[in-house]
């Protein structure tokens, strides 16, 4: 237990300077706190109404699905490192003994993940679906099995498109054995193929050390999971990095033009830069549709709100780009004044903020008046 507590401290210490380095922690717990107040009032507000709402038109099977796809953890943590080939490796009781270490801590922190998610939207699955609580605690257990069962599916080095195919499979037959089956046999079913994966795992994975580089791969990617997402966030960072264009553009491959005016080449430039690099893409979508799911079943003075945020996320988002954009290279040749970027900025505003969020007022408002 020494050598597994002493790197699981250093875990946690390294995850807590990263999140002293990019956030203010009195300031978060600040945060944290209003976020937990401000929750605990809207469920509370929320929750007498809710069968009224339109989520009793969900079916059941839709959120069990979206809850065993979505959260879970990747693969199980056995906390070795590069050096552990040379030395720790030659002693295979003290290796072993910390592989089940690390096993053992991911399955708690799945169970914690599981219970503490399921039991937060179990009064939502009461009231709207009137399931029992022997079915809730069934669910629990199902959620538990299918993380286990993904994480052995992220221990093979599939493509990842192989990876989200069996997901989507795993997630599927696992909902099917929920809304088809009985509680009480979806219990014992859970209970003894986690059991079964444990002792598999344990067999194979712990007490063997055939697979040390992929378990290696895979902890190191988990080590520094929270460092990933601090760079994968930050516009500033993630610009530091040259861009690897190892395929065509999937737009504009031929570099045809987008707008006939010949005035309105940086608008094109910031167009197509934001299209073509995948992370701008998506990560202008995600903003875009994360908060679509809320306005379903929220009361229209917190959509409002909601709104509101998206607003001013999509515009910070914008600035950021155009931010990043500007400090390129080629603009220290091809020179550019303020006032044409100011007009740009504007532009790309209307277009990639105003315009989309006119669309979804519009849509939200006629929902709420046909509702």
């Amino acid at each position: 237990m020494g050598l597994f507590n002493e790197r699981l401290r250093l875990q946690w210490k390294f995850n807590i300077n990263i999140i002293r380095s990019v956030v203010d922690v009195t300031t978060s717990i600040y945060l944290v706190i209003f976020a937990i107040v401000f929750s605990l009032f809207l469920y509370g507000e929320v929750l007498p109404t809710i069968e009224n709402s339109i989520i009793t038109k969900i079916p059941l099977w839709l959120p069990v699905f979206l809850l065993l796809l979505f959260f879970h953890l990747k693969s199980f943590r056995t906390f070795i490192q590069p050096a552990d080939r040379l030395f720790l490796i030659q002693s295979n009781r003290i290796f072993s003994r910390l592989k089940l270490n690390g096993f053992l801590y991911s399955a708690i922190i799945q169970f914690i993940i599981s219970g503490v998610l399921i039991s937060v939207l179990a009064p939502i699955f009461i009231k709207v679906y009137g399931m029992s609580w022997l079915q809730l605690i069934a669910f629990i257990l199902l959620h538990i099995c299918s993380s286990f069962s993904l994480a052995f599916i992220h221990f093979k080095s599939y493509s990842k498109w192989a990876q989200m195919l069996l997901d989507v499979i795993v997630a599927v037959a696992f909902t099917a054995a929920f809304m088809l089956l009985p509680a009480n046999i979806v219990i014992l079913l859970c209970i003894g193929i986690v059991l079964f994966q444990g002792y598999f795992y344990i067999k194979n994975y712990v007490e063997s050390n055939r697979f040390f580089e992929r378990q290696l791969a895979l902890d190191q990617e988990r080590f520094y999971r929270l460092q990933s997402l601090v760079f994968f966030l930050s516009m500033e960072l993630r610009s530091m990095t040259p861009p690897k264009q190892k395929n065509k553009p999937l737009f504009w491959r031929n570099s045809s033009r987008l707008f006939k005016r010949t005035d309105w080449m940086l608008e094109e430039t910031l167009v197509k830069t934001i299209v073509r690099n995948p992370n701008y893409r998506w990560g202008y979508l995600r903003l875009l549709v994360i908060t679509f799911p809320m306005y379903i079943f929220l009361p229209g003075w917190v959509d409002i709100i909601v709104f509101g945020l998206l607003g001013f996320i999509l515009l910070s988002w914008i600035e950021s780009v155009l931010m990043v954009t500007r400090e390129h290279k080629i603009f220290t040749i091809y020179k550019v004044g303020d006032e044409r970027w100011i007009l740009a900025e504007k532009r790309m505003k209307r277009w990639l903020v105003y315009i989309p969020l006119s669309v979804v007022g519009l849509v939200l408002l006629a929902f709420n008046i046909l509702g």
